[in-house]
């Protein structure tokens, strides 16, 4: 099996991924954590990375054992639809790129994206960006950029929920226990990769990634 796991920064995805790991599931970790990136390299190489990271998740899947992948390989996708300055190519053609190498990635069994109240998320977050030596402005100007983030991911979820219900459970990150027990007794469906890639295509290029964040559409709770 092979699941996704998603989150709002600080909502705790590192600490389920490594009480997963100890008992017995490989964690499939970030692109910036597996790979060293050339210094010169086409925007392509990301969204290879990517691929790859799929292609170790089947690896891990056709032992028979579980494989957590830390972070969406579709994420290039809706993370550039959130913040289309932050590289030369649009969510379309990053879309494109993954609908043409189809026949080489897959879906997860289910993603699981994990959320936590706001107030405790920017908590969480100024705590650990001044732990990691950030100055206060830093830490609270980061603390306001993933407040951002949050709104517009968290919107993304829930609207994939509720097309693919199955594919999508959403989990309160307040006990590990019950994450994790959440996790374990999540029944799957399979779901093709060719309408969710459909979907995305509709769902993103139908919403303005700006006016979430003081729209309905955003909830303090997405579960």
């Amino acid at each position: 099996m092979i699941i996704t796991l998603e989150g709002a920064p600080a909502a705790g995805k590192s600490t389920i991924c490594k009480s997963l790991v100890k008992s017995g599931v490989e964690r499939i970790a970030e692109v910036n954590e597996l790979f060293a990136r050339p210094i010169s390299s086409p925007p392509e190489w990301y969204f290879q990375r990517q691929i790859d990271r799929w292609s170790r998740a089947q690896a891990v899947n056709a032992k028979g054992d579980l494989a957590i992948l830390d972070g969406d390989i579709f994420q290039p996708v809706w993370f550039n639809w959130m913040y289309p300055d932050r590289t030369d190519l649009g969510w379309h053609e990053i879309l494109a790129y993954f609908t043409g190498k189809r026949n080489m990635i897959g879906l997860p069994n289910f993603y699981v994206y994990l959320w936590i109240g706001e107030k405790e998320r920017r908590v969480r977050e100024m705590n650990r960006s001044l732990k990691s030596g950030k100055s206060e402005t830093d830490a609270r100007a980061k603390v306001q950029r993933y407040n951002d983030m949050t709104g517009m991911e968290s919107a993304y979820f829930m609207a994939l929920r509720a097309e693919f219900p199955e594919l999508v459970l959403i989990v309160e990150a307040t006990s590990q226990i019950d994450v994790i027990s959440a996790i374990r007794s999540h029944t799957p469906v399979a779901h093709s990769v060719d309408k969710v890639l459909a979907f995305l295509n509709d769902w993103l290029g139908n919403h303005d990634p700006k006016h979430l964040l003081s729209s309905a559409e955003t909830k303090e709770n997405p579960a």
